[in-house]
């Protein structure tokens, strides 16, 4: 996760530093004769830990007993108390196995064994903060997949928070009764999961005591950029801490071809071209030997790595197998299918990207004309198509016209699939206001860009990076226009934004500070121009050396 600043040391007492294995909590449980399966940590603490531990934690009585499954933590493992406790222990236990380090030894700071469960005011959070540090590698038990319990428990929010302010890595982990579902999901569509990550807000997290959430609220509220954007960063650590799961499912079924080729869309989507390039690759072997070179799904795979190719700037291979993937296509199924269309759309960004004006409209044309037919008018891959041939009549060919009427069509369509205010509609907006800036149409472009804005800003909430890039081209656009003094705002709003999400020294809050320092310039205000320049120029020397071509 992306550090916002580490916290200031504080003493913690020497009992919050130890943890325990799997084994001696199994052993503890079934010591005391619990029903694990059917006991949640709240019964667990009532009727077994707090009876029977005094003023101690469990760790420090078995420690003094001289058990040696007692020591420093190595993970932080995060969980919910309302979960079953064997759902809790068989999270550690699944995590160990498929982790690096010796499942054996392997040692969990767990709050049931940890702390003093009698003493008031163990949980502090400047402890917690300090003892995250320190460990500095959280694991979350994230179950059911599909709506993890610990996104809505204040307490495990904050302890993800703590992990971001100190830069702690983190990962989540699955309960084993979870794992068969979860692979399901990602063969059928793994952005279920992430539309319940998307959901994430903090400010609706519950705690068994009210006043529990208010001091989370009140510490979040403090890191940058607050509750908007910790939310933000939330969300985006929880997909990027899903990846090592998928992978690890993967490997549990290794010929599973279709399975393969999903996850490596995900490393695709999350811009790890290694790992995606690495799956589909065996995805396609294993396919190859399945259901015979000339099948469907090798065809398709193929112009999955493709892709992949063309990500890593290998123009000439990707182009060689996306035409060896469409010959494969129209073998099999025919000139006409939805699936051609896919590779005919694939290889139109490619030609587009490599300035060939004639072969990237022919494919887009091609696939617009296929899903046209096998689609309907109104399906959104046939807005999809429209877009990017405007992208292609835009940035080769300068027509902006003709990119203008296919970019309405795009937004026409994604309204009426999606409604007024998705995701994918503000991309509409933006691609037609930035037609109308290169024709001079200002303020129309503006009312576009305004309207884009609004709907980044209920999507992802006001102070979303996206939502400051977008003041960042509304500003570009009102500077074209010599709106210099409505410019400076809409800069002065991203940077705002930047500044909160990720602190003072970060390449996008320098950027910030150049848009600024040329806008403050076009208005006369040398002295304070110069002000921004110079701050720019020292984050990008901080971060890049002196020597870097952006500092020269």
């Amino acid at each position: 996760m992306a550090a916002a600043g580490p916290g200031t040391p504080v003493h913690v007492p020497d009992h919050k530093w130890l943890g325990i294995t799997t084994a001696a909590c199994w052993a503890y449980v079934n010591d005391m004769e619990v029903d694990a399966a059917n006991t949640n940590g709240y019964d667990f603490l009532t009727n077994v830990i707090r009876p029977s531990s005094g003023n101690e934690s469990v760790c420090e009585i078995m420690k003094a007993k001289g058990c040696t499954d007692v020591g420093r933590a190595q993970i932080f493992f995060s969980h919910a108390q309302v979960e079953k406790v064997s759902m809790t222990m068989s999270g550690m236990e699944s995590y160990a196995a498929r982790s690096h380090f010796d499942t054996v030894t392997l040692i969990f700071w767990c709050d049931y064994f940890t702390l003093k469960q009698n003493v008031k005011g163990e949980f502090k959070t400047g402890h917690v903060e300090e003892i995250i540090r320190v460990i500095d590698h959280t694991v979350m038990l994230t179950s059911p997949w599909n709506q993890p319990t610990t996104l809505s428990r204040a307490w495990c929010i904050f302890e993800v928070m703590c992990t971001d302010k100190t830069g702690a890595k983190f990962e989540t982990q699955l309960a084993p009764q979870d794992n068969d579902g979860f692979i399901a999901a990602v063969e059928e569509n793994f952005k279920n999961l992430m539309t319940s990550f998307a959901k994430l807000d903090i400010n609706n997290c519950t705690a068994t005591y009210p006043g529990d959430k208010e001091e989370v609220l009140q510490q979040v509220s403090q890191l940058a950029g607050g509750v908007r954007g910790a939310n933000a960063r939330t969300i985006e650590a929880l997909t990027k801490s899903f990846l090592p799961t998928l992978l690890h499912a993967t490997e549990g079924q290794p010929s599973n071809h279709a399975l393969q080729n999903q996850v490596a869309e995900i490393f695709q989507e999350n811009a790890d071209y290694d790992k995606a390039g690495e799956l589909f690759h065996k995805a396609l072997s294993l396919a190859e030997v399945s259901n015979g070179p000339s099948s469907v799904e090798v065809a398709m795979y193929t112009c999955n790595m493709a892709q992949v190719l063309h990500k890593r700037a290998d123009f000439n291979n990707a182009e060689m197998m996306l035409r060896k993937a469409l010959t494969m296509a129209e073998d099999a199924l025919g000139s006409e299918n939805v699936k051609v269309a896919t590779v005919c759309f694939h290889l139109g960004d490619l030609l587009n990207e490599t300035a060939d004006l004639v072969g990237a409209e022919t494919m887009y044309n091609r696939a617009l004309r296929i899903r046209e037919a096998t689609l309907g008018p109104e399906h959104y891959e046939v807005a999809n198509s429209y877009n990017n041939l405007g992208n292609m009549l835009k940035e080769l060919k300068h027509d902006y016209a003709n990119a203008e009427m296919q970019y309405r069509k795009a937004l026409e369509i994604w309204e009426k699939v999606h409604g007024p205010e998705h995701p994918q509609v503000a991309t509409g907006c933006f691609n037609v206001a930035q037609v109308l800036q290169h024709k001079g149409d200002f303020s129309n472009a503006a009312v576009l860009l305004q309207r884009c804005i609004k709907i980044v800003e209920k999507v992802h909430g006001p102070e979303h990076p996206k939502v400051a890039t977008r003041y960042r081209f509304l500003g570009s656009l009102l500077r074209a226009k010599g709106d210099f003094t409505n410019a400076e705002l809409q800069f002065r709003k991203a940077l705002d934004i930047w500044e909160k999400v990720y602190g003072h020294d970060h390449p996008r809050v320098a950027d910030g500070y150049s848009f600024l320092g040329k806008v403050l310039r076009d208005k006369g205000d040398l002295s304070e121009a110069e002000v921004m320049f110079r701050r720019c120029l020292a984050i990008y020397e901080k971060l890049f050396g002196p020597d870097h071509a952006l500092v020269r």
